[in-house]
């Protein structure tokens, strides 16, 4: 049977993607599909384990349009973009490290990745362990509380507050701020995300300079601290480490939140992991890692064509845009034992949620931490709690997985007895693999 076009953006594949996946995945690795950019005639989506991650590594891929010819076709830089950007937005977005190659990228990237390398993250731990308890022990003193808004949300901006080296309040503001900066990146955004985003950067940019100019230069664990070493010593300028801590505090409590969601959801529709992990027979960072792979807060990872190529008997022309589906390649049988089953006790745990090649996440140390420590504090609450899933369980994204609420009820006590005392959980629908 021949498949349509494919299309990411309907209701219909984010209630099942992996069956969209599989089956595009059998019939070839490579599809045209529905382009992410609402002007542009289409994109190619990349299925197959293998290809994805030569296309993630292979330097003809890149994420600059500025090197690439127009085609009619969408390009990296179209994610999100809409109409053409306001000089102000544009010029931020030229300062992210997610849409530069080298050799600019080199030289941010080097700063990132110091900023975030493993040893600092760790210095971290026991404030983001606080905090998971923090917000662990207020949910789950409610009768009934929402997963995304009472815990994995506000979690996430108190995390990226902290690492950043804000105050705690003017970390959970700034975190409410950036959210138009992350449906920015999100495929498809409403006509008014432009705007607010562009509100929001400007917002932003103001309140971290203002921080910048008064902070004493002190070394401190904090990435302000690391970025103000870094222009010290040259390697970047003041408004490109401003710009990258608003991608960083965008991206970061978009992605982190969505992890502990995700992990979260997976255990409690998976009751005997959970219970695994209640009785120490798993650890919270192997309920991470499966996370990641089984369903993964990204989905895709675009790349632009810089020069015509080849690759697995596919010709790809300059100017056009590919979109790795690393959701596919997570699920896939060929690299993966039981890849549609949730298992912690995998041996070993393969997916590409974090990308690969020179643009891999450069957060996956502090994501891998933080949301480790944030399913640890949530196990036991979650091992007596009921779900309420909801009809219309996710957001109307494609690039970003992410669910809109999820209500967790605490069992009545003569629920047994009286059963009509409690109210009715639906179990969500599964997902066909």
């Amino acid at each position: 049977m021949r498949l349509p076009r494919f299309d990411p953006f309907t209701d219909a594949f984010r209630a099942a993607p992996d069956a969209a996946y599989s089956a595009y995945r059998r019939a070839a690795a490579v599809h045209w599909g529905k382009s992410p950019a609402t002007r542009a005639r289409g994109a190619w989506y990349v299925f197959d384990t293998d290809l994805v991650r030569h296309v993630l590594r292979d330097p003809a891929f890149g994420r600059e349009t500025h090197r690439g010819k127009q085609t009619g076709k969408s390009t990296a830089r179209d994610i999100g973009r809409g109409p053409v950007a306001a000089p102000p937005l544009s010029s931020v977005i030229d300062n992210w490290v997610m849409f530069r190659d080298p050799p600019v990228h080199t030289r941010l990237r080097s700063v990132l990745s110091e900023a975030l390398r493993r040893e600092r993250v760790e210095t971290w731990r026991t404030d983001c362990r606080r905090l998971a308890d923090d917000h662990a022990a207020a949910a789950g003193a409610m009768p009934v509380f929402d997963l995304v808004s009472d815990y994995a949300v506000p979690y996430a901006a108190a995390v990226i507050g902290l690492v950043v080296g804000l105050p705690a309040t003017d970390g959970r503001c700034l975190a409410e701020t950036a959210a138009p900066i992350s449906r920015l990146l999100d495929f498809h955004p409403a006509p008014g995300v432009q705007p607010a985003a562009a509100s929001a950067i400007q917002t932003m940019t103001r309140y971290l300079t203002d921080r910048w100019e008064q902070s004493d230069g002190a070394a401190s664990a904090t990435l302000l601290s690391a970025l103000r070493a870094a222009t010290s010593e040259g390697r970047c300028s003041i408004r490109e480490a401003i710009h990258s801590l608003i991608l960083l505090v965008a991206t970061g409590q978009a992605t982190l939140g969505n992890l502990v969601i995700n992990a979260a959801s997976c255990l409690l529709m998976h009751p005997d992991q959970l219970a695994a992990l209640a009785a120490d027979q798993a650890t919270p960072e192997r309920a991470i890692e499966e996370t990641l792979r089984f369903e993964s807060p990204v989905q895709f990872a675009g790349r632009v064509v810089l020069d015509e190529t080849r690759v697995g008997g596919h010709r790809f022309n300059r100017g056009d845009l590919v979109l790795c589906a690393l959701g596919a390649v997570n699920r896939d049988p060929a690299a993966t034992d039981d890849a549609d089953v949730f298992r912690l006790d995998r041996d070993r745990f393969r997916h590409q949620s974090f990308g690969g090649g020179i643009h891999a996440c450069v957060g996956v140390n502090l994501a891998r931490m933080a949301g480790a420590e944030a399913i640890r504090a949530l196990a036991p609450i979650l091992a007596n709690r009921t779900a309420a899933w909801p009809q219309r369980p996710w957001r109307e994204l494609a690039l970003f997985r992410a669910r809109t609420r999820l209500d967790l009820h605490r069992p009545c006590a003569a629920a047994s007895r009286l059963p009509a005392m409690c109210p009715a959980h639906d179990q969500e629908p599964e997902r066909s693999a």
